[in-house]
């Protein structure tokens, strides 16, 4: 890079002269993967004007165990892991789906990560 000094106005300003084309594409990229919301901000407008169902927790019959379900919302065909895809494509109505804890388990194997264990034997979700 160069420095030149343009006499302008009242002082003096300093130009700088080059070119990064690493730097110009990953500002751009960056622009691009922000545009849209967050998902967080996604699920609070999402929830906002709506009255989230009460669901029946499931109960370990033999031990008592209790796991209480939640409505949550499902990445349907663009998951929220892919970093490579802007916020406005993964986080929409059309790939957001509101489904309960199990059933998200049941579809998505990270979600299945944090499910207790007697509730993947119970629903035979071994391959997660």
């Amino acid at each position: 890079m160069q420095t030149f000094l343009i006499p302008g106005g009242a002082g003096v300003k300093i130009f700088q002269r080059g070119f990064s084309l690493r730097n110009t594409l990953t500002s751009i990229r960056s622009g691009f993967l922000n545009l849209g919301k967050s998902f967080s901000q996604y699920k609070a407008l999402y929830w906002a004007g709506k009255a989230k169902p009460s669901l029946t927790p499931i109960i370990n019959p033999k031990t008592g165990q209790v796991w209480k379900q939640y409505t949550e919302l499902h990445h349907r065909f663009i998951p929220q892991r892919w970093k490579w895809a802007p916020n406005w494509l993964k986080n929409n109505r059309f790939n957001l789906k509101p489904v309960s804890s199990l059933q998200h388990a049941q579809m998505d194997p990270f979600r299945a990560r944090f499910v207790p264990k007697w509730v993947k034997e119970m629903y035979n979700l071994t391959w997660k």
